[in-house]
């Protein structure tokens, strides 16, 4: 599923924000730490979609700076209102999660974590304990400062999975935004995604419309073929757009990925069993020759290659 936040700064703005989202979105998240004066019967009244009522702390990267039994309050109303899910940050102190999980009647309560800065090493203590506290969907959202970042996301999504847990999991940043894409192919309950391009509330955001009509997020499955384009930089590439076309044109549970890659041999002996073929760009056109287990013989004269593909086991 695809999830839109709406952070307008008024109710106005909101609602017409709102309405916007609902041609893609399947859930909705609203910001009230970005309203200023928030009506929640109005703006959870506007639309037909499930709405998440977050009121983010500016210490978990939001911008809500009051009183946190004031912010409490915010949210018990949301449950009153009939929000379908309300968020709650993993550090909240624990009388006033009691107190939301005892006044949540149908509202499904989200436990999350952030972590801006970094994958923290002790994010499987982390994980074991937001699942200790019994809430319906368990949220982490993590800073990948490398591409690799990405797997220890995939391996969270893979436990929950095997434990019966509903999990939102995903990096954040531009390493992140491949996890951003899989991570619901994978298992996770629902992504994020912008309403537009300068309408993210995290970094690494990618437009919503892009996640489904694209990347079909919602459409292919844990099966899927993966495919993408190895560089640094890769983010001005077009082949997204060009070959994720071509999948959605043939029928195939394929995707093509950007990779935004700093180490070569750490992220082909990282990521070789997601994928199977790769585009190759600068600066790794000569430096991916020695990792090869065959070369094409026009490739190997010219010194440089641009295609990768797993045959027999090699590549």
């Amino acid at each position: 599923m695809i999830c839109i936040p709406i952070i307008s700064k008024t109710v106005e703005e909101a609602l017409i924000d709102i309405k916007g989202a609902e041609n893609v979105a399947d859930i909705i998240e609203l910001r009230v730490d970005h309203l200023k004066k928030p009506d929640l019967k109005a703006l959870l009244g506007v639309t037909q979609k499930p709405v998440i009522v977050t009121c983010r702390k500016k210490s978990e990267g939001g911008l809500y700076g009051g009183n946190e039994n004031r912010r409490i309050e915010l949210l018990l109303n949301a449950i009153a209102a009939g929000a379908e899910y309300v968020d709650i940050e993993l550090s909240t102190p624990e009388p006033l999660l009691e107190k939301l999980k005892k006044k949540q009647t149908g509202t499904r309560l989200i436990l999350s974590y952030h972590n801006f800065k970094e994958v923290p090493e002790d994010l499987q203590k982390t994980f074991d304990r937001m699942i200790q506290k019994g809430f319906a969907i368990i949220k982490i959202a993590v800073m990948a400062n490398c591409i690799e970042d990405n797997l220890k996301i995939f391996d969270i999504i893979e436990q929950a999975k095997d434990k019966n847990i509903n999990i939102i999991a995903f990096c954040m940043g531009e390493y992140g935004e491949i996890s951003r894409i899989l991570s619901p192919i994978f298992g996770s309950y629902l992504t994020f995604g912008s309403l537009s391009k300068g309408k993210e509330s995290a970094p690494g955001q990618i437009p919503a419309e892009i996640l489904k009509n694209i990347y079909r997020v919602n459409e292919l499955n844990s099966s899927v073929k993966i495919y993408g384009l190895i560089g640094n930089p890769v983010k001005e590439s077009m082949g997204y757009l060009i070959h994720n076309r071509s999948f959605i044109n043939k029928g195939l549970n394929n995707i093509y990925l950007p990779f935004l890659v700093d180490d070569l041999p750490s992220f082909i002996n990282s990521y070789r069993k997601y994928f199977k073929g790769m585009s190759v760009t600068m600066p790794f056109k000569e430096h991916v020759i020695p990792l090869l287990g065959e070369i094409e013989g026009t490739a190997e004269k010219i010194g440089a290659v641009n295609t990768l593909q797993i045959r027999n086991g090699k590549l």
